[in-house]
């Protein structure tokens, strides 16, 4: 088999920045000259990687719980990369820094062991720090209703929390993507459309992505992972969600 037919796969695990961005990355990894490509995904707003997280009437599986690890597993050995990303939802929870890096180093591992080179992106701490504590309280009180969390306490924990992730990138020979502020507007936390393209092209390692006209910037948020909770009641979609002849699949876990 020619190097070009080599099917290979991507892993994403992340919230709301990888789901809002599917339309800079998916097409990208669509389009691929290289050969088929797999994408396994666990991402979706506010979702955390060790607890069960709900935003209004939806919740989702933490990504340490989910079926991506089976399906991981079960599928057949192939050249694997994968993006850690969204790490700081969990700060909004309210869990402790320690517990969150060995959340996301037990995902590491689980990675490594599947021979993946995985890249960890980190916080948007510089543009959170930026904000008023007014500005801030609105925002948190906008974005992560039912937790509470002080500013000077989400600073500090998201410091730690991304020193931690350099260091565990050091450890295990990990490539780490720092933020950077022009990323952000008023928004601190989700990358502004007109630089999702720039942050997309250093977190996959790519020269270049095409930019999405309007109407393609909402194309795949209607995707549905294979389970959720929607009211209380337990829903699921079959995988892959997207499956193409040209062997591009795409499955949300």
């Amino acid at each position: 088999m020619s190097s070009i037919e080599t099917p290979r796969r991507v892993i994403l695990l992340g919230a709301s920045n990888v789901w809002f961005s599917q339309a800079w990355w998916l097409p990208a990894l669509r389009q691929d000259r290289n050969g088929p490509c797999e994408v396994l995904g666990a991402y979706g707003h506010g979702r955390s990687y060790g607890l069960r997280s709900r935003v209004g009437f939806r919740q989702l599986e933490s990504i340490l719980r989910c079926g991506l690890w089976r399906a991981l597993d079960e599928g057949p050995t192939l050249p694997t990369t994968a993006v850690i990303a969204d790490v700081g939802n969990d700060i909004a929870y309210g869990v402790a820094v320690d517990r969150l890096l060995g959340w996301v180093e037990e995902c590491v591992g689980r990675l490594l062991a599947c021979g993946a080179g995985v890249t960890v992106s980190g916080l948007p701490t510089e543009s959170v720090s930026r904000l008023s504590p007014a500005s801030f309280s609105f925002l948190r009180r906008l974005l992560f209703p039912t937790h509470s969390i002080d500013r000077e306490e989400a600073i500090s924990r998201m410091g730690a929390a991304e020193k931690g992730l350099e260091r565990m990138a050091d450890r295990h020979h990990l490539r780490f993507i720092p933020t950077e502020l022009n990323w952000y507007r008023l928004d601190p936390i989700h990358i502004r459309p007109s630089k999702r393209r720039q942050a997309w092209q250093r977190l996959l390692y790519r020269e270049e992505l095409s930019e999405p006209d309007l109407l393609e910037r909402f194309a795949y948020l209607g995707l549905r992972p294979q389970r959720w909770w929607s009211w209380g009641q337990e829903c699921t979609a079959r995988q892959p969600i997207i499956d193409l002849k040209s062997g591009f699949r795409l499955s949300l876990w």
